[in-house]
């Protein structure tokens, strides 16, 4: 009753205002504006604080000052005067600031609790008022970003700001365990800019990369981050209200300590450490006991998260004694037990609980699950509901979507990001968790901040969405820019991933193969790169066009996937051509020699084009690197670009070494013997699928009738997931991601080396279909093969026979929604290998999930 009438008096006396108007982010909850306008057409003001204890004020308070003097060349002083042109204060703290707050018709109440604040622009006075220091501070935040976004105006708009938040913690991780370890000095960077946004957590997530005095060893020298560092950090983000909460994974995704000889012993197979083992607890304790002090957090993050791995190890008889769930939870009880020694409470991932919702039933309810995926669903509250219900504490966890990309797919983030979060507002969860995970090691973090700003706008104040309205204050209180440009340049960016060739923007599409070895022969397509050229020009006029006055950086890290979507169209056009312009010169050698010679210069000079734009890459990638991070993991993208530099130096010496036989009268070498041996064609083929190890082929037949997949229902039936095993013939085998660095053949000869005489592999990948429909499909195969979909086989080829991409076609029946294809290829001996694709039909794909446009 006390907060509606507050509100009514608000809107009696002012009447409200359109928030969305107000160059805030996080948008304010309830901004009134008035007739008066405080000038800021003035040498100097005064500021009197009201705060009886000035410890972590002050920081904030010269924040306001630089903000003043950069933006509007106003000097502000301290002062003692009451009269002073900016207050700020704490309730309780003075008499006349009290009163001051009441002629404001300021209401501090509970509501606003201590992260709230209330601000007032009038014609003679700034007041910031809050309850507690981290309210004031969140009040100058919004105070320096009123400063920026009315840049062109010779004053502040009257307005009475009333704002608290939504959620209580609005926490950011960044994974630094996949690749890129950030500096000390970007770690404080991220803090800073996180507190401005008014979010005031911040985790890692660590796998191997704490240095630890009793287990040092399986750090990385180049890149570590020591006991000391981490409570220097933790010691920094506490003067801008933020939290840091310690981190380490303590059960999957344990193979980047189990590499070093040292802790092998303690693994299960692939990536878990052993819960059965009395040194795996022992080795989690001595990290806890030198982690854990070196937070002030009341929470500790145990991870426990796709523990794939267990029961097929160590763990093997106990699983198959009290069943995998059990043997989880006994693992996680002991990790909670120290956490709770250290007068800490647990955070865990909710994924392995759901999976096995009797965990939710007996896991400590003094526990904190953070409830992941970073689906674009409409709604969230089936990850959420099962954890309130049973009385858990939840962190909703959306996601930048960056794992295994050159950038975010900002149409999934944003979409994850809002209905996730508007859900456990709904649902009372304590916070969100915003996740930037660095799978595949390549992407930089100064791409991701648009996401990181966006979790912030709405954890803050969760709505309806509204994207012109955030871009607007995105722009203007953060980037200091009074267009749009910027915001428009990465959507505009974000178009080239909705093309087929760029693979949604992985960047395993960068390291595609282009260039071939010699004798060999690679196939490519330029379909859709013309498209890509396009919007690559289109991005960089808009970021051209954007005037960013701060965070100027970020801009130049856009500008690098310019640069990189550019190189990789161009390496295709300058390859092709370079490869017809020699054969050209093959044919006319005898008939026009002077032509041919002409012709080699030109393969010459795109070949060297194409060297230099890589060279420039390679540069500009590791100099944007080192600007965020340490060494460590730089040179496994480098070594990449490094290795195509290097291919295409060779092939240069090739054609060179051509010429030169070309002046001494002789002939030039086939185009296979210098590597360009290149071919166009045209479609998109499955590049990316689900697969085994090589199974044996007992029947002896080109296309096995075997069925190897009994245990899943059989063949027509089988719909594998990662990880998933299956027995035959008393043989484990499991299912994994697996992909071909050619742009159409899947060879498999190549990929498993050691088993690929008499044998059968299936690959598994899905059809998404916006409509039932009859689709063209074409495959190629040495030798047989077999095509399922949907529970029926479409397709067999029963001899042996070298591979001839497409050299089948057929009709399939596709469902409305996902089909499931399943591809059985039998070998008996020499090439082994398949093709397949649907070749009238526009396909778009994310790892083996394939969907017509």
């Amino acid at each position: 009753m006390k907060k509606l009438l507050s509100i009514i008096i608000f809107t009696i006396l002012f009447g409200f205002a359109e928030a969305s108007e107000i160059p805030v982010i996080p948008l304010p909850k309830q901004v009134v504006y008035n007739n008066s306008k405080f000038s800021l057409e003035v040498s100097e003001l005064n500021l009197k604080l009201f705060v009886k204890d000035t410890n972590h004020v002050m920081h904030g308070v010269s924040e306001l000052q630089v903000e003043f003097k950069r933006w509007h060349n106003v000097d502000v002083n301290l002062s003692e005067n009451q009269n002073a042109q900016i207050i700020l204060g704490l309730k309780g703290s003075n008499r006349n600031f009290d009163k001051l707050c009441k002629e404001a018709n300021f209401n501090l109440d509970n509501e606003l609790g201590e992260q709230g604040y209330q601000l007032q622009v009038s014609n003679d006075r700034i007041i910031v008022a809050a309850n507690k220091k981290q309210g004031l501070y969140y009040g100058i935040q919004t105070l320096k970003q009123l400063l920026r976004g009315f840049l062109d105006q010779s004053g502040l708009p009257g307005m009475i700001v009333r704002d608290y938040p939504d959620l209580k913690y609005r926490i950011l991780m960044d994974d630094i365990s996949r690749g890129p370890i950030p500096t000390m000095e970007f770690m404080k960077y991220q803090i800073r800019r996180i507190a401005e946004l008014k979010m005031n957590g911040m985790t890692h997530y660590v796998e191997h990369v704490v240095k630890t005095k009793k287990h040092g060893a399986f750090a990385p020298p180049d890149g570590s981050i020591t006991i000391e560092e981490w409570k220097e950090l933790s010691d920094y983000a506490k003067k801008y209200f933020v939290t840091l909460v310690g981190s380490f994974q303590s059960f999957g995704h344990f193979q980047s300590i189990q590499n070093h000889p040292k802790y092998a012993p303690l693994a299960e197979s692939g990536s878990l450490i052993s819960p059965v083992l009395p040194e795996s607890i022992e080795f989690l304790r001595d990290i806890y006991e030198e982690m854990i002090p070196a937070f002030d957090s009341p929470w500790f993050a145990i991870n426990c998260d796709e523990t794939f791995d267990l029961g097929r190890g160590y763990s093997k008889q106990l699983v198959e004694e009290i069943g995998y769930a059990q043997v989880y939870k006994k693992h996680v009880l002991k990790l909670n037990d120290i956490v709770k020694h250290h007068g800490k409470r647990s955070w865990i991932w909710g994924d392995i609980m759901l999976q096995y919702p009797e965990l939710i039933d007996q896991l400590p309810k003094d526990m904190i699950v953070g409830t992941w995926t970073y689906d674009s669903r409409d709604s969230f509250d089936e990850f959420i509901i099962p954890f309130k219900e049973k009385g858990f504490e939840v962190l909703v966890v959306p996601g930048v979507l960056n794992s295994s990309r050159t950038m975010p797919d900002w149409n999934q983030t944003v979409i994850n990001i809002h209905n996730f979060i508007r859900d456990g507002v709904k649902h009372n969860a304590m916070g969100f968790l915003n996740t930037v995970w660095d799978d595949g090691g390549f992407a930089f973090f100064s791409l991701d901040w648009y996401g990181v700003v966006y979790s912030a706008d709405q954890g803050w104040y969760s709505r309806e969405m509204n994207l012109e309205s955030f871009h607007h204050r995105f722009n203007r209180s953060i980037n200091v820019d009074n267009s749009n440009n910027f915001t428009d340049a990465l959507y505009k960016l974000l178009e080239i991933g909705e093309l087929s060739p760029t693979g949604r923007m992985s960047q395993k599409v960068v390291w595609l193969k282009v260039l071939p070895e010699k004798y060999e022969s690679v196939n490519i397509s330029i379909d859709e790169w013309d498209q890509v050229l396009n919007l690559c020009d289109e991005a960089e006029e808009l970021l051209n066009n954007s005037s960013p006055q701060l965070y100027t950086e970020q801009k130049e890290y856009f500008q690098f996937i310019v640069e990189l979507y550019r190189s990789m169209a161009k390496k295709r056009y300058n390859m092709i051509d370079a490869a017809d312009v020699y054969k050209e010169a093959s044919i006319l050698q005898d008939t026009v020699p002077e032509n041919s010679r002409k012709l080699l210069l030109k393969v010459l000079e795109l070949i060297s084009d194409t060297k230099q734009m890589q060279i420039k890459l390679a540069a500009k990638y590791k100099s944007l690197w080192l600007k965020e991070n340490h060494t460590y993991s730089l040179m496994k993208i480098v070594d990449q670009f490094n290795k195509e530099i290097d291919d295409l130096n060779e092939i240069e010496k090739l054609v060179f070494d051509a010429l030169k036989l070309f002046d001494s009268g002789l002939y030039i070498p086939n185009p296979n013997e210098v590597r360009l041996e290149i071919n166009q064609v045209s479609g998109k083929y499955f590049r990316e699928w689900m697969m085994i190890n090589p199974l044996p082929n007992d029947d002896n037949l080109p296309s096995s009738q075997i069925d190897y997949l009994v245990e899943m229902g059989g063949e027509k039936n089988a719909k594998p997931k990662v990880t998933q095993e299956f027995f035959y013939d008393s043989q484990k085998y499991r299912w994994r991601r697996v992909e071909t660095e050619y742009f159409d053949v899947v060879n498999l000869a190549e990929l498993f080396p050691d088993k690929n005489e008499n044998t059968v592999m299936y690959a598994h990948a899905t059809i998404n279909s916006p409509i039932s429909q009859v689709v063209k499909a074409s495959v190629g195969s040495a030798d047989g093969v077999k095509v399922f979909i949907n529970s029926n086989m479409v397709f067999e080829f029963d001899r042996t026979r070298t591979l001839s991409p497409d050299e089948d076609s057929f009709d399939i029946k596709l469902n409305e929604g996902v089909n499931h294809l399943l591809l059985k290829i039998t070998q008996l001996s020499g090439e082994w290998g398949f093709t397949f694709r649907l070749p009238e039909s526009k396909v778009q794909n994310s790892k083996n999930r394939y969907y017509i446009r």
